[in-house]
């Protein structure tokens, strides 16, 4: 890609899904007791808020590309986008909320999420920006599977969360998803006091 808005916006995305993804779908299994702690009454959302956390990855890839094809004065292109998103959204909740009330908001929602990101799939074709789909799925997939197994361990939330999450970002660093290069841009970021010796000390590391 010659194009650096194509890159940025493919970077963006990219990482947007590693930081938003790894930890919703850490949540996912315990939206129970996530919601629990705002109250008991708030537990009854656990439904809701299992499949809004649904609409990140459709909702990530359907901005990255409406950003895009904006920036590029397309706005006939844009303007599809939001509607395909937010009007279906509008017209699901008068259909959907009166008999399934607040898990149909949130049914409503994430359909307007998939539908916005098959329009921007059609458009996708069209202005020939790079997604890695492969990467997308094992950013959704690997956390999932690790806060699967971990919510059937019956291993307390308070642990399993932050476990979900290391070792999601463990396992997509063994597969390539992330990479040296971003590790060292993230360390980079840190205080020179301390930055410098970790980065020194993680290019000698061997993995």
């Amino acid at each position: 890609m010659r194009d650096a808005r194509k890159r940025m916006t493919w970077q963006t995305i990219r990482w947007s899904s590693l930081i938003s993804i790894t930890l919703s779908m850490s949540l996912l299994f315990y939206s129970h007791e996530i919601m629990s702690l705002f109250g008991e009454n708030y537990s009854k959302g656990e439904l809701s808020l299992q499949i809004l956390l649904l609409s990140i990855l459709p909702t990530l890839v359907a901005d990255g590309v409406n950003n895009l094809v904006f920036s590029y004065g397309n706005y006939k292109q844009s303007l599809s986008i939001h509607l395909a998103l937010n009007l279906s959204r509008v017209l699901l909740y008068f259909m959907l909320i009166p008999v399934f009330g607040i898990v149909g908001g949130a049914i409503s929602f994430v359909l307007g999420s998939v539908l916005a990101l098959i329009v921007s799939i059609i458009i996708n074709y069209k202005i020939k920006l790079f997604i890695s789909w492969k990467q997308l799925a094992l950013i959704l997939i690997t956390p999932l599977g690790i806060a699967y197994i971990l919510s059937v361990l019956n291993l307390h939330f308070v642990y399993a969360i932050p476990i979900s999450i290391l070792f999601s970002y463990v396992l997509l660093f063994k597969f390539g998803t992330i990479t040296r290069t971003d590790i060292e841009d993230i360390l980079n970021i840190l205080p020179n006091s301390f930055s410098s010796q970790i980065v020194r000390i993680w290019r000698k590391a061997k993995f």
